[in-house]
C-alpha cells in the first residue's frame, strides 16, 4: 500500500545508503528523501511559498526517522496554509542563535565601542561596576536576563544607596548598548525603582570640619614631604584632590604669576593668581609645581610661603570650605569669581 502511494520506506532507504547512489526520492506531498555523494542523508521540505518554489531543511536520516520526517512535514505545511514562511522562519533564528551574545560578550563589546569614549572619571566607575555584571551574570545570555536578575544583582551586591544607584545605571547602559544591537528588544532595566528595592534616598551626609586638634595631626603627621605639601596645598587651595594630582607643569606660569586650572567634568576652566614667596628663592619651584605659589582663592590672597607655617591658614581654609558644604550657589560665586579674574 505503501508504493502503491508513493510513499518510502525504512528498508528501502536502509538499501539506497547502503549502494550509496545519489538520489533524491520523494516521499509525497514535498517531503523528499536525499542522498549525497558523500553519504550524507537528509529530508527536505518542498513547497510554493509567494509564487517561488522553496526548500526547507528538516534534518538528517536517521536523526530524524522516516516517521517524524512526516509528522514535521505535517506541521510545517500548516504553517505554510497559515500564511507564513517556514524556511525563513529557520533562517530568521539562526541569525539570531549567530547574536545571542553572553552577558560577557556584551560587555567587552561595550567597554570597546562605548566606555572609552567617556570620561576617566565614568570610566573608572563604570568599569567597577561592570566587573560586578560580568562576575555574576557573565555567563547568560542577554536575551535570557529579565529585570529580576538585575533586582537580584542589586540586592547580592549590598552596596550603600549611591552606588547600588550606579550599578543601576551602568545597567542601564549596557543592556541599551545592547538595544542598539539588537541583541534584544527592550531593555530589562526599564522600570526598575531603587527606592521600591531599597527605600529613599538617605540624606546626603553633610560635611565635616576638621577639629584644631585633627588638623594638628594631619599637618605634623610623619610623610614624604611631596604629600605634605600636597595636603597643604589642598587645604590652603579647596582645589579638587584631582585637580591637584592631576596638575601639570606647564598650566603653572610664573612668569605671568597664575595656575591655570583646565576645564573638567565637574567645573568650568579657571585661574588662580600666583606670585612667588619672597623667602628662600625658587628652590622648590621645578621639583613641586605649586610648593611656594602664592594663590588668591574665593578673591583672598593666601601666601604659602615654604608651606611650613602655614596651619592657621589651613584651617581657615578647611573650616571655610566646610561650614558652606561647597553647595552649588558657593560653587557658582567661586566660578564667577575665577571668570573674572581670568578676565583680569
Amino acid at each position: 500500500m505503501a508504493r502503491d502511494k508513493g510513499l518510502l520506506t525504512d528498508l528501502q532507504i536502509r538499501h539506497w545508503i547502503k549502494a550509496g547512489t545519489p538520489l533524491a526520492k520523494t516521499d509525497g506531498n514535498g517531503l523528499t528523501f536525499t542522498l549525497s555523494a558523500a553519504g550524507a542523508t537528509g529530508w527536505i521540505l518542498r513547497y510554493r511559498y509567494g509564487g517561488r518554489r522553496r526548500e526547507l531543511s528538516i534534518g538528517r536520516y536517521p536523526d530524524i526517522s522516516l516517521a517524524d520526517a512526516r509528522g514535521i512535514a505535517t506541521i510545517k505545511r500548516a504553517e505554510i496554509m497559515q500564511g507564513r514562511n517556514p524556511a525563513a522562519d529557520k533562517q530568521k533564528a539562526k541569525a539570531t542563535a549567530a547574536k545571542d551574545w553572553t552577558v560577557r560578550e556584551l560587555v567587552k563589546d561595550y567597554r570597546a565601542k562605548k566606555l572609552v569614549s567617556l570620561a576617566e572619571s565614568t570610566q573608572v566607575s563604570y568599569g567597577r561596576h561592570l566587573k560586578r555584571i560580568e562576575n555574576r551574570l557573565g555567563a547568560l545570555t542577554v536575551r535570557e536576563i529579565e529585570a529580576s536578575d538585575v533586582i537580584a544583582l542589586i540586592e547580592a551586591s549590598s552596596l550603600t544607596w549611591g552606588e547600588s544607584n550606579m550599578l543601576l545605571i551602568t545597567a542601564k547602559c549596557l543592556f541599551t548598548h545592547a538595544c542598539g544591537k539588537r541583541l534584544v528588544n527592550t531593555n530589562p532595566c526599564h522600570g526598575i525603582m531603587l527606592s521600591a528595592l531599597l527605600g529613599e534616598r538617605p540624606p546626603k551626609r553633610q560635611r565635616l570640619m576638621l577639629t584644631k586638634e585633627e588638623l594638628h595631626l594631619l599637618l605634623n603627621a610623619g610623610m614624604r614631604k611631596r604629600n605634605a605639601l600636597a595636603i597643604r596645598v589642598l587645604l590652603a587651595t579647596a582645589v579638587r584632590s584631582a585637580q591637584l594630582y592631576k596638575a601639570k607643569w606647564e598650566d603653572v606660569h610664573l612668569d605671568e604669576v597664575r595656575w591655570h586650572i583646565p576645564k573638567s567634568k565637574t567645573g568650568p576652566r579657571w585661574i588662580f593668581r600666583l606670585r612667588l614667596s619672597s623667602s628662600g628663592g625658587s628652590r622648590n619651584c621645578t621639583s613641586w609645581p605649586a610648593s611656594r605659589l602664592m594663590c588668591c582663592p574665593h578673591g583672598r590672597a593666601v601666601a604659602l610661603r615654604e608651606m611650613a607655617a602655614i596651619p592657621t591658614l589651613a584651617r581657615t581654609a578647611s573650616a571655610k570650605r566646610s561650614a558652606t558644604g561647597l553647595t552649588s550657589r558657593s560653587r557658582r560665586c567661586a566660578a564667577s569669581h575665577r571668570t573674572t579674574c581670568a578676565a583680569r
